[in-house]
């Protein structure tokens, strides 16, 4: 078909039929003829007729085009030129061709002519619909993807069997996992029943109720997250025919209500609380202070039923002096919480105190303070009759005659009262906080550090320490204390009440002085009635020492009868009978001597056997035996020795007295030591006449006698001595004969 010299009317009706539009281009580029449809284009976008007419060269349309900057211009040009050229068969593309008034796409397919002379013909379609339609349908697109990825709950596709398809992001959260790859993984490893249900039979279960119908289907269940944390979902699914899988599948949604089934059981537990709670709990609107929710117990102690208290603020149940202060308590309260007293007011209008811990917390979008309040009326009369109470002990410790002091752990002075400072002449500023062995004479000091120690581990202390006045004088005290802890049970401080025993310290002293010249005049007499034993045991030592004496006199006197051995032995025999005599003289001599008692600890066994030594003459006299039953562990006692072996000594020498008017044979006396509760008793048992049974409760008293020439003060000064020393003397009567007469120490420590 010649159609380069100009299309015929046929070919022409043909072009013309075509809905797209049509323009055939001679292999230079010109227009070699154009279609109605093509005519009308150029037309309604206002484009010159002549410009586009046969015999235009297209080309250099579209290199005007280029430099206008139209879209795909360039891109066209070339694709028309390559064909053109025949170096491809066709091209094709789409451009927008938008006017000021609309929006329009063309797709242009440009296609070579099979023919000597060459040419192309090109097709320009308007697609504006289906361009419309794709932009509209990738809006969709867009929006599904972004409420899909975006969503605030869990979208899921699985197969009935629960095997995952695909998931979105929040469904991999709500589960814990890293990505939907290994959530899909994972769960399809077994599938969704076992990877995610905390109960995987239920899963069985809604997929058959599911299944009965095309209906959306919503259960309420506890799922296992990756961690092993069970937490509660809402599944909303159904199921539908898949048309590409061809097979019927899952599709649903996940909301996580872990949160909401928290609160709920959270009010749950508020509203069991609330109506068991005995404490008043209102919820109060922070904007205008009305009171909104209130308990049982809120009506009770308000005297009013639930109506009447809500349709109150909390200015109406406030005491009237309290209601300035209203709006400030609030606030602090909705910020940071508070707790605080205040007083309400009841229906009948009378007052009671309360308790109130208020905190402000956001219910339905709004400002809400919860305040739990406890009637304290009760605990207000206890604090006033306690503080009262305080009042009246402060006053009897500021009074008291005793000083009192607390010490901390250390010794350091905590407090102190008034008769304390009296007592030493310093002031509350001088003392406290000062290590108490300041006050101490210096020779107690070390003494303190050690009981203070003994102290906090006994729990309870009796001591004496001499103090320091702050004129320099002396102060004999004597404390008795206790020990405070704290809840752990460790040393909180100590509590001491001391009293100043100067005065009777010194009246101590003085009969201590008077007893010890007492004793001393006792031992003398004792001595004295023993004279004539003591003069026996000593005319056998002296008897021996005059006897070898002559004879050494003798052998010196005559060279011949001089015997160098027997010398030796008769100087041997003076020493040792010298040495004898000594030691009677030493005994008498340290019993007699005077001197102020001194403690120390003392065997006791032992002073009973030189006790036993020292009258071994008088028994030996009497015809009298004396034995010794001695505890092996009654060892030492704390005390005087020679205060302890004029009672031992005055006990044996009334036994041997007591058993001179019996039968010589029937003489017998034991000394014995025993240990009882933690004390050593000393017992002598003699085998005498014995006391009368009314007698025996005043034998220890001052001037009471049996003797007929006795003077009454040697078992007086025994009892002084032996409770002096902490212990206790008695007397019994034997089942058979005789007196025992027993007395007991404390054992060193």
């Amino acid at each position: 078909m010649e159609f380069l010299a100009g299309p015929n009317e046929f070919v022409q009706s043909i072009l013309d039929s075509f809905s797209c539009h049509i323009v055939l281009l001679e292999r230079d580029g010109k227009i070699a003829a154009i279609n109605e449809q093509w005519r009308r284009l150029c037309e309604a976008n206002r484009t010159k007729a002549q410009s586009l007419a046969v015999g235009v060269n297209y080309l250099d349309a579209c290199r005007e085009a280029i430099t206008k900057g139209i879209d795909n211009a360039e891109a066209n040009l070339e694709g028309i030129e390559t064909v053109l050229a025949g170096r491809q068969e066709s091209f094709s593309s789409e451009y927008p061709c938008h006017s000021e008034n609309r929006l329009q796409w063309f797709s242009m397919t440009v296609t070579r002519l099979k023919n000597a002379q060459g040419g192309v013909v090109i097709r320009h379609e308007n697609i504006t619909p289906r361009k419309l339609a794709q932009q509209h349908l990738q809006a969709n697109e867009e929006l599904f993807y972004g409420i899909y990825y975006n969503a605030p709950f869990g979208i899921f596709h699985s197969t009935i069997e629960g095997k995952l398809i695909n998931v979105n992001p929040m469904y991999v959260r709500i589960f814990g996992y890293d990505s939907a790859a290994e959530i899909i993984e994972t769960v399809n490893r077994t599938n969704a029943a076992q990877a995610l249900y905390a109960e995987p039979d239920r899963r069985t279960d809604y997929v058959k109720e599911v299944l009965k119908d095309d209906a959306w289907h919503s259960v309420e269940n506890r799922y296992r997250r990756k961690n092993g944390e069970i937490c509660w979902g809402r599944m909303s699914f159904r199921v539908f025919y898949n048309s590409v899988t061809e097979r019927r599948e899952l599709e649903g949604f996940v909301e996580n209500i872990t949160e909401r089934k928290a609160a709920l059981e959270a009010l749950e537990r508020y509203q069991l609380l609330a109506h068991n709670s005995k404490d008043i709990i209102l919820f109060i609107r922070r904007r205008d202070g009305r009171i909104i929710e209130a308990n049982e117990a809120a009506c009770a102690a308000y005297g009013m039923s639930y109506n009447e208290l809500l349709s109150l603020t909390i200015h109406d149940i406030r005491a009237e002096p309290t209601r300035g202060i209203i709006a400030e308590q609030m606030e602090a309260a909705d910020k940071n919480g508070l707790m605080f007293e205040t007083r309400h007011l009841r229906k009948n209008g009378s007052e009671f105190h309360i308790e109130v811990n208020s905190k402000g917390m956001n219910i339905g979008g709004e400002r809400i303070l919860l305040s739990v309040a406890r009637d304290i009326t009760e605990r207000k009369l206890a604090r006033a009759a306690l503080e009262a109470s305080e009042a009246r002990y402060r006053e009897l410790y500021e009074q008291s005659p005793l000083g009192y002091q607390s010490l901390d752990v250390n010794g350091h002075i905590i407090i102190v009262n008034r008769a304390w400072l009296n007592m030493l002449g310093y002031s509350k500023t001088e003392v406290i906080g000062k290590w108490f062995g300041n006050f101490l004479a210096p020779e107690y000091v070390e003494s303190f550090r050690e009981r203070f120690e003994a102290f906090k581990k006994a729990g309870k202390v009796h001591s004496e320490f001499e103090m320091l006045h702050k004129d320099g004088s002396r102060r004999f005290v004597a404390f008795e204390g206790t020990i405070a802890l704290c809840e752990d049970g460790t040393l909180k401080q100590t509590h001491c009440v001391m009293q100043d025993i100067t005065a009777s310290r010194k009246a101590q002293r003085e009969a201590a002085e008077y007893q010890n010249a007492l004793a001393h005049a006792s031992r003398l007499s004792t001595v004295g009635e023993m004279a004539s034993s003591l003069a026996h045991e000593l005319n056998g030592p002296f008897c021996a020492i005059l006897t070898h004496a002559e004879g050494c006199l003798n052998m010196l006197k005559s060279a011949a009868q001089f015997d160098h051995g027997k010398m030796a032995s008769k100087v041997e025999t003076i020493v040792k009978q010298a040495e004898r005599a000594g030691m009677i003289i030493n005994r008498v001599k340290g019993f007699i001597r005077k001197e102020q008692p001194e403690l120390k600890d003392v065997e006791i066994n032992s002073v009973i056997r030189d006790v036993a030594v020292f009258v071994d003459t008088e028994a030996k006299r009497i015809k009298a035996k004396i034995g010794l039953d001695l505890h092996k562990n009654a060892t030492f006692v704390r005390g005087d020795k020679v205060q302890l072996e004029q009672v031992i000594l005055n006990l044996v020498k009334n036994g041997l007295e007591a058993m001179e008017e019996t039968a010589w044979t029937e003489r017998s006396l034991v000394i014995s030591t025993a240990i009882i509760d933690g004390k050593i008793e000393i017992a002598v048992c003699d085998s005498g006449k014995g006391i009368g049974e009314e007698d025996i409760a005043k034998v220890f008293e001052s001037f009471f006698t049996t003797k007929p020439y006795g003077l009454g003060i040697g078992l007086s000064i025994c009892r002084s001595i032996i409770e002096s020393h902490g212990g206790k003397i008695w007397a019994k009567k034997n089942t058979d004969q005789g007196m025992t007469f027993r007395f007991t120490l404390p054992a060193a420590v």
